[in-house]
């Protein structure tokens, strides 16, 4: 059931995610269908693997807005990314998993060279 958040709620939603990913998150770009919030990655593969910079974005409107991302110069594998997972610098401590479907900047056949995002409150989870 598709659900509704005002820009107030969504805002505090986004900053928080800001705020727990932190300096250098780890953002995991996968295809396949995405597992239940948090579940293990299975059948899904790994296209690439972008590091983000001092914080991961800002937030308003209701909107994250990605910060730089570092690119990945080595793509893990070729596809076209339809789920994204944001950890914190570590690597292993998740924060967030994100719907990239529609997304233009992940529309390519590989990750390499993205360097920039826009993600909305409404595909968060």
């Amino acid at each position: 059931m598709p659900h509704f958040y005002n820009a107030t709620i969504r805002n505090a939603g986004l900053n928080a995610i800001v705020t727990e990913a932190g300096s250098g998150a780890l953002i995991k770009l996968y295809n396949g269908t995405r597992p239940a919030a948090g579940g293990a990655v299975s059948s899904q593969t790994l296209i690439a693997e972008l590091a983000a910079g001092a914080t991961l974005g800002t937030v308003a409107g209701g909107v994250l807005t990605m910060n730089a991302i570092t690119s990945d110069s080595s793509a893990n594998n070729t596809g076209t990314p339809t789920w994204a997972r944001v950890f914190k610098s570590d690597g292993t401590t998740l924060v967030a998993d994100f719907d990239l479907t529609g997304f233009p900047a992940c529309s390519a056949t590989y990750a390499v060279g993205i360097t920039s995002w826009t993600i909305t409150a409404g595909n968060a989870t």
